[in-house]
């Protein structure tokens, strides 16, 4: 990624790695080619899943080599991938994907209270987290922070009644 401008708003589509499939020349410790002799070139994006996330970026952090970087992303909306534009580096064309309607039964219900509770949980065994949780609320616009924070985050007396 460039970094051109530190004042501007930078995005990403962020696509998750497939996992790869054994092959018999990575079963007998070798690697297998990737592109098979006399047969079209393989898709640069091909390792990656289909569905991805449109995202902002927050910050950037420089690696534990000059060529890493650690990203804080803030997920906008979800997007497909129609087809690779260049390999290097790679850049692919996407489509914005809409949510689907759901409705709001006793399932998702209860998916919702064990991610809050797990979360309480996390928040519990070092109050670093508490701090790392409050910055991602705020930083995002579409949830209300003061009611998502006192619903998940621990109190002073929590933390202290739990050593």
């Amino acid at each position: 990624m460039l970094w051109l401008d530190s004042s501007a708003q930078a995005y990403v589509g962020a696509f998750l790695r497939r996992e790869a499939a054994p092959s018999k020349a990575s079963e007998q410790g070798g690697v297998a080619p990737a592109v098979a002799p006399d047969s079209a070139p393989v898709d640069a994006a091909a390792h990656l899943y289909e569905i991805g996330t449109f995202a902002q970026v927050h910050t950037i952090l420089s690696g534990d080599t000059p060529d890493s970087a650690q990203l804080l992303l803030l997920g906008h909306r979800r997007i497909r991938r129609k087809s690779v534009i260049s390999s290097e580096p790679l850049r692919v064309r996407i489509e914005h994907l809409r949510d689907e309607s759901y409705s709001n039964n006793d399932i998702l219900k209860a998916t919702s209270m064990e991610i809050v509770n797990t979360m309480r949980d996390l928040l519990h065994l070092n109050p670093l987290y508490g701090e790392q949780f409050r910055t991602l609320l705020s930083l995002s616009e579409s949830v209300p922070s003061e009611a998502n924070g006192r619903a998940v985050l621990p109190t002073k007396n929590d933390i202290c009644s739990s050593d």
